[in-house]
Parts: structure tokens; C-alpha cells; sequence
């Protein structure tokens, strides 16, 4: 009786197919983690501009934070004591502008700096003078 064993080249033919479909199935989990992240980056973003509107709300102008790193406690305070809630490891920045119109607006810019985006900036920056949201990368 003798024995069927595959040979060298069956066992290589499989190998390949696996290695193909590994290959596509990580290149489709990373996309959709990096899809997660944008759109908690741009939750953080609506809260920071929810937070910025209640202290001119308040206050009738904008609070200032300059560059800094989220911390583990995930709290920023603004230079006058707004507290915007943000996710740990943002890199944020928010402060007031001057518009052509004379008022007062305000400047937002949080960047994710886990985001895999192969040498793309990875940011939202809103500008209230203009009303125009920048979100990068462009998904």
C-alpha cells in the first residue's frame, strides 16, 4: 500500500494562497481601525467646539489652549478654565481669531498622531470665521 503525501510544490501553492489572503484580510483590519480612530478624532472635535461655544456663551469670547498632548486624564484646561474632555494622546490647540467682519471666531486643531495615514497629516482643524472644517486624511 503505498502512502499520498503532497509534494513540495503543492505545500508552496498553499502557502501562497495563505499568505494572499492574510496579505488582504491586515490591510482590511488596519483601514478599519484607522476609519475608528478618524471618526473619534472627529467626536473630540464636536465636543472641543461644543465646549469653546459654551464659554462664549458665557463669557462672549473664545478660551485659548496652546499645542499640548492629551494626558491619561483625558481633561484640558483653556488658559481662562474651560475644560474640554478629549481623548488621550491629541495633540490639540484651540484659540480665538479675528474675522474680516470685525467679530470674534474661533481656531480648532486636534491631530491623532496614531493614525496610520503613510506620510499624510492626520487632523481636523475647523475656523468659525469661515465655517470650514479640515479633515485630513480625506476619507
Amino acid at each position: 500500500m503505498k502512502k499520498k503525501s503532497f509534494s513540495l510544490i503543492e505545500v508552496l501553492y498553499g502557502l501562497t494562497v495563505l499568505s494572499i489572503i492574510a496579505s488582504i484580510s491586515f490591510i482590511s483590519f488596519s483601514k478599519q481601525i484607522n476609519q475608528d480612530k478618524i471618526i473619534e478624532l472627529k467626536k473630540s472635535g464636536i465636543r472641543a467646539l461644543k465646549a469653546q461655544d459654551q464659554y462664549y456663551e458665557k463669557n462672549g469670547n473664545y478660551d485659548n489652549v496652546d499645542e499640548t498632548t492629551v494626558d491619561s486624564t483625558e481633561k484640558v484646561y483653556g488658559d481662562n478654565g474651560t475644560l474640554f474632555h478629549l481623548t488621550e494622546g491629541y495633540i490639540f490647540q484651540t484659540s480665538p481669531i479675528s474675522c474680516d467682519d470685525g467679530t470674534t471666531g474661533v481656531y480648532i486643531k486636534m491631530q491623532d498622531p496614531k493614525i496610520e495615514t503613510y506620510l499624510r497629516e492626520n487632523y481636523i482643524e475647523y475656523n468659525s470665521c469661515e465655517d470650514t472644517a479640515i479633515i485630513r486624511p480625506d476619507k
